[in-house]
């Protein structure tokens, strides 16, 4: 994965809700399966830099279903 390297602000605003806990029970499992399989492939130090990356970060939250909008369409 290249990393840019300019500088800049991103707005990436947190989610401060709460999930369901049959779906947060799901996502908990995603995470795992996806964090061994990255660690696998690249290493500890690559997983480590991923996810201080704040785009990526973000981007996984997503792909585990950690979107706002999702939430409010459960409730």
């Amino acid at each position: 994965m290249t990393v840019s390297t300019r500088a800049g602000i991103a707005n990436l605003p947190l989610h401060y809700g709460e999930a369901s806990p049959w779906l947060f029970r799901r996502m908990v499992k995603l995470a795992r399966e996806i964090t061994i399989a990255v660690v696998i492939d690249f290493g500890l130090e690559e997983i480590l830099r991923r996810l201080s990356h704040p785009y990526w970060f973000q981007a996984f939250g997503y792909i585990l279903g950690f979107d706002r909008l999702v939430w409010m369409r459960l409730k």
